[in-house]
């Protein structure tokens, strides 16, 4: 299932990568389009740490302490 879902994560992130803005766009179409670009990224980078914290969870020896600490 892992495997699955990290076939399903590069293949949206390919997506993502190839999506560009049309050529035609008005400056506030461009915006709008980096706009949400921007978010579906921090969306999907969001969902990976997510997944990587449940990983590393499962790790012994490879918690998150100090983590963050400065």
């Amino acid at each position: 299932m892992m495997q699955e879902h990290m076939q399903m994560v590069k293949e949206i992130m390919a997506q993502m990568q190839r999506a560009k803005p049309g050529s035609a766009m008005s400056s506030q179409q461009m915006r709008e389009w980096i706009d949400e670009h921007m978010k579906l990224m921090q969306e999907l980078m969001g969902q990976m740490m997510d997944e990587h914290h449940m990983m590393m969870q499962g790790m012994p020896g490879m918690g998150m302490q100090g983590m963050g600490k400065k």
